[in-house]
C-alpha cells in the first residue's frame, strides 16, 4: 500500500502514492517531504493556485462567515474521486483521492489518505473506494469494514456494501457511499446521501454510468 496526505503543489496525489508503493519502505508519507519524495520520482509539482476551482473557493468564503453552511458542506457536499479496479492477472487495486472538508482546522488529515478508511484492497476479499464525511468514515474503517463483510459465503457485492453504508449511518453517524468490486470483479455500490456520480467500465469495455 501506498499513501500520501497535506500535500500543497501535487496535481494528481494518487501519482504520489503509487511513488510511496512502489519505491519507499513505508506506507504513507506527508507534506514537504512526501512532495519531495514524489518529485524525486517523476511526479511533477504545480502552482498551488491551479488546485483552487472557484465553486470550492465560493463555499470556502460562504463557510468562513456561515457555520451552519459549513456543517451542511461538510456533511453534504463532497469532493473524493475514486477508483476500484480487477486486471487480467486477477489482482485488485483501489485508490481514493480528495482536497479534503471545507474549514478543516490546519493539519487535519481526513479518511482518504487513511488505508482502510478511504479505500483498500485485499486479493482475498475486494477492493474499496469511500467517500462521504471522514470523521465518520474514519470511525467505522468504512474501505476494511466493506471488505470484511464480502467474507461469508452468503454475502454479494450488493449487500456487503449496503451493510457497510449502513454501519457509516449508525454507528458512524455520517454520510458517505462507496464503490466495490469483490475478487471476481463483481462491483456494488451503495450510499446514503441524495445523489453519488459513479461509472462502470465491464470487460468488454461497454461502459454504464449513473448520478
Amino acid at each position: 500500500a501506498g499513501s500520501v496526505a497535506g500535500l500543497r503543489r501535487v496535481k494528481n496525489p494518487i501519482q504520489a502514492a503509487r511513488a510511496v508503493l512502489e519505491n519507499s519502505p513505508h506506507m504513507m508519507l506527508i507534506g514537504e517531504g512526501a512532495e519531495k519524495f514524489a518529485t524525486e520520482h517523476g511526479v511533477s509539482l504545480c502552482d498551488p493556485l491551479e488546485l483552487v476551482s472557484p465553486a470550492e473557493r465560493e463555499a470556502w468564503e460562504r463557510c468562513r462567515v456561515d457555520s451552519h453552511a459549513a456543517a451542511h458542506h461538510r456533511g453534504h457536499e463532497q469532493g473524493t474521486v475514486g477508483a476500484v479496479a480487477l486486471d487480467d492477472q486477477g489482482r485488485l487495486f483501489a485508490a481514493t483521492s480528495t482536497g479534503g472538508t471545507c474549514c478543516k482546522l490546519p493539519g487535519r488529515v481526513g479518511d482518504s489518505p487513511l488505508i482502510g478508511c478511504g479505500c483498500y484492497a485485499d486479493h482475498e476479499t475486494g477492493a474499496v473506494s469511500s467517500t462521504g464525511f471522514g470523521e465518520a468514515i474514519m470511525r467505522v474503517v468504512l474501505a476494511k469494514t466493506a471488505c470484511d463483510f464480502l467474507r461469508p459465503a452468503a454475502s454479494t457485492p450488493a449487500r456487503a456494501a449496503q451493510a457497510a453504508v449502513q454501519l457509516l449511518a449508525k454507528r458512524g453517524k455520517g454520510t458517505g457511499g462507496l464503490i466495490l468490486l469483490d475478487k471476481s470483479g463483481t462491483p456494488g455500490i451503495a450510499f446514503n446521501t441524495p445523489r453519488m456520480a459513479y461509472a462502470l467500465v465491464n470487460p468488454d469495455g461497454s461502459l454504464f454510468a449513473a448520478v
